[in-house]
């Protein structure tokens, strides 16, 4: 049997009341208020630090949940002294030097080189801490009762909304992250071995998740998880090495390929009239293929190979500063006016005012969004950046199974989820219980 703790009552029970006062009044202040009472938690040590991070994943504020890292990172005595390899600090000193040289040609702000190599410093340093000192067990029990969290949650947005799809989203901000958390989640229930969960409890939850999972309709997050799973495996038969690196690399020539497809004869001619051909060629619709187009456009120069620096052209940091660039039309936004010529050149006119207010909500945000991670890694690390945070990436996980990672790479196409806690904290979690082959025994007691 499955205990819930005091503090996981409390951060619950206000959970649930921020999720109906947002319903039923718009009001989203009270997630600080939650973050504030975890803070409280830790600081009076009724908590760990583990959990404290884990707590933040599930507020629906991604500035909240981003803040959490570091407080996580300093708790555990890692925010300064990381014990990162040789390979990420070369990568943080690429970043450092051609973010600061970008910012110099391009009149960029230097305070989004910092903050974005924070982001990555960040990522890195939790990558070397799951591995030294996540805690199975207690993540697995704290996940089974935010489980619970997330269908009560679910099934309350459901009752009030009257509607499935978007609107389904728990305390995860979005649909999408739902069903991030439902795929970790499954997987931690058919890999983990223990007493805690009869079978039948077991097979209770599973049908649970899929109900909540269709209701949100994250079906291209399960696709994006098969589809991992199949590259694994045929890397795995054909003894592919560095097979992160090889997938990334392959993931990249591929967009490069398809981006001048579409544009030719026979990629109209095959696309042309199909449901699908909207997203490629109506300009109401295709931000997201325009985005690729003119990201491609202004990389052909030397910027291409080293980018255009972090924090300046697709990332979270560079979307939040030139916000009244990129929704021009909103007036109120007028005071975030700060992106380098290229990112401009690249987002004018994208999100329109029709496109923000009628046409995300009439169109498919995972084919036609533009705004994605994707798009910043490979803009602001240039392909030798690219490559070498994939090569990282191989070198930190090269005994485990890469279906997490090859997933998450490909999820940053559809959304800007390297900057989304509650999705790549999640990735990495999941990433670790994938070092072993067979199942993980925990057992109660």
């Amino acid at each position: 049997m499955i205990r819930v703790k005091k503090d996981e009552m409390i951060f619950m029970f206000l959970s649930v009341v921020n999720i109906l006062v947002t319903l039923l009044a718009e009001i989203k202040g009270l997630s600080y208020v939650i973050f504030l009472t975890i803070l409280i938690f830790k600081l009076t040590k009724r908590i760990n630090s583990q959990k404290f991070l884990l707590y933040s994943l599930f507020i629906p504020n991604k500035y909240l949940q981003l803040t959490a890292i570091p407080i996580y990172l300093m708790f555990n005595r890692r925010l300064i002294k990381s014990h990162l390899s040789f390979k990420a600090w070369l990568l943080l000193f690429y970043m450092a030097v051609f973010g600061l040289l970008n910012c110099l040609i391009y009149n960029g702000l230097i305070l989004s080189v910092l903050f974005q190599i924070g982001v990555y410093y960040s990522i890195f340093s939790l990558i070397q801490d799951f591995g030294d000192n996540l805690d199975l067990k207690s993540s697995f029990l704290f996940f089974n009762n935010m489980f619970c969290l997330q269908v009560v949650t679910s099934l309350l947005q459901l009752a009030v909304n009257n509607k499935a799809g978007d609107g389904i989203h728990g305390t995860l901000i979005s649909a999408h992250y739902l069903g991030i958390y439902l795929l970790v989640y499954g997987y931690m229930l058919f890999k983990i071995k223990t007493n805690v969960l009869s079978n039948r409890n077991k097979w209770i939850r599973f049908v649970f998740l899929a109900v909540i999972f269709i209701l949100a309709d994250a079906k291209h997050v399960f696709i994006v998880a098969l589809f991992a799973y199949l590259v694994n495996w045929i890397f795995t038969k054909i003894n592919i090495k560095n097979r992160i690196t090889v997938f990334g690399v392959c993931m990249m020539i591929g967009t490069v390929i398809f981006l001048n497809l579409i544009q030719a004869d026979i990629g109209i001619e095959i696309f042309s009239g199909k449901p699908i051909g909207v997203y490629f060629f109506n300009d109401r619709y295709n931000k997201k293929l325009m985005l690729f187009h003119n990201t491609m456009r202004e990389m052909k120069s030397w910027n291409g190979l080293v980018g255009f620096g972090v924090g300046q052209f697709g990332s979270q940091i560079s979307i939040t500063v030139s916000k009244g660039i990129i929704y021009e039309w909103n007036s109120m936004l007028s005071k975030y006016h700060y992106a380098i010529e290229p990112y401009a050149n690249a987002m004018k006119g994208l999100m329109s005012e029709w496109y923000v207010r009628y046409g995300i909500q009439m169109s498919s945000m995972v084919l036609g969004y533009p705004l994605v991670s994707f798009v910043g890694m490979v803009a602001e690390l240039g392909l030798a950046g690219y490559y070498m945070l994939l090569n990282l990436l191989d070198s930190c996980y090269k005994k485990n199974s890469i279906v997490f990672i090859i997933a998450f790479l490909v999820l940053t196409v559809f959304d800007t989820y390297l900057e989304i806690p509650c999705v790549f904290v999640l990735i990495l979690i999941a990433a670790y219980l994938s070092r072993k082959k067979g199942k993980l025994v925990i057992n109660q007691g």
